[in-house]
């Protein structure tokens, strides 16, 4: 983006919040679009907020820029979840083919019981996986009741809670990688050993997928590119801001590392 930025005389201005307090962090967020309001920026890439009622906070910023005449392109996720479509651009990976992809892959290594972990930042994408996930283990003959566990990843008693309820999963689905890698310190408090007792997968690819011991069978997101294109597509609509909303949605390959990878036994040697 700062090469496409320099080639096109643009001066770039990033801001990111990280606060976990849902107040706070909607605050920031609309302190942040009141400023580049004033400073009367030509056009900005915004990632919506991910939380359980984000909409709401996410239609204030954007109507803000609305008024003000800024162009938005939204990167990641629409503010809506499938099958809606909001009236921006929006630059993303096709979250619901992502799903699917991760439910036929633990079902291919004989997962059976496949939950998802949703905690209270869950991302609109995130949504949209689950939308594809269960879809394909409906089709499958696998969907449960019970197949989410709403808690924080750092959570050892609502997971051990969810587990009494609804019995030990052969795998649980995370929102993305950062919270794969917490939720596997809890797995290992609650006493389940990955992939041993659990497999794990996670999203986006980032880091500390392969920093994690087993490592974490994820979806690759290029964020890069996407941030490029949505740069690209955010000039073309400063250009010419009656142009139809266009969702451009990028392919997301899964990577099967070892956390979805159970150890087979040696040749002459009978599986406990």
């Amino acid at each position: 983006i700062n090469q496409l930025a320099r080639k096109n005389d643009y001066t770039l201005l990033f801001a990111e919040v990280f606060s976990l307090d849902r107040d706070k962090r909607i605050h920031q967020v609309r302190e942040l679009a009141a400023e580049f309001i004033k400073k009367r920026v030509a056009g900005v890439i915004y990632e919506p907020l991910a939380e359980p009622n984000g909409n709401e906070a996410n239609e204030h910023i954007l109507g803000a820029f609305r008024r003000a005449r800024i162009p938005v392109v939204l990167i990641d996720c629409d503010i809506v979840p499938f099958p809606q479509r909001s009236d921006y651009d929006v630059i993303g990976v096709n979250d619901v083919e992502a799903g699917a992809k991760i439910a036929n892959h633990l079902l291919s290594v004989g997962a059976r019981k496949i939950h998802f972990l949703i905690s209270k930042l869950c991302p609109t994408t995130f949504l949209n996986r689950l939308y594809g996930a269960e879809a394909e283990l409906i089709r499958a003959g696998r969907f449960k009741k019970g197949s989410v566990l709403y808690a924080e990843p750092e959570d050892v008693a609502a997971l051990k809670r969810h587990i009494r309820r609804f019995g030990k999963p052969d795998a649980f689905v995370c929102s993305n990688d950062p919270n794969a890698a917490i939720f596997a310190k809890t797995l290992e408090k609650a006493g389940l050993s990955i992939p041993e007792d659990v497999l794990l997968t996670g999203f986006a690819d980032m880091p500390v997928a392969t920093l994690m011991s087993p490592q974490l069978t994820t979806i690759r997101q290029d964020r890069n590119e996407m941030g490029g294109l949505a740069f690209r597509r955010l000039m073309e609509r400063i250009a010419n801001p009656g142009m139809a909303p266009n969702e451009i949605l990028f392919p997301a390959p899964l990577v099967v590392r070892e956390s979805t990878q159970l150890k087979r036994p040696s040749p002459g040697r009978r599986a406990k």
